[in-house]
């Protein structure tokens, strides 16, 4: 599974980290966040297999970013 951006998505989202061509050409997985009107802050990995990966030093740096930012105080 992975999450791409779409004409749909919401305006003001950020991509934050793409794997270009992941199914082929055109079709890859990008890392997104974005904040609504309400205060609501959503991050989209981007690719399911992230958890897998989540004890390896730079993802594990990642993690620690986005709890970061997802904090209620941040």
């Amino acid at each position: 599974e992975v999450d791409m951006l779409a004409p749909s998505s919401p305006r003001g989202t950020r991509l934050i980290a793409e794997i270009p061509h992941l199914f082929g050409p055109g079709v890859g997985a990008q890392m997104t966040y974005y904040e609504t009107t309400s205060g609501a802050k959503v991050f989209a990995a981007g690719a399911f297999t992230l958890a897998g990966s989540v004890w390896q030093p730079i993802v594990d740096r990642l993690m620690e970013n986005l709890w970061a930012r997802l904090a209620p105080d941040a």
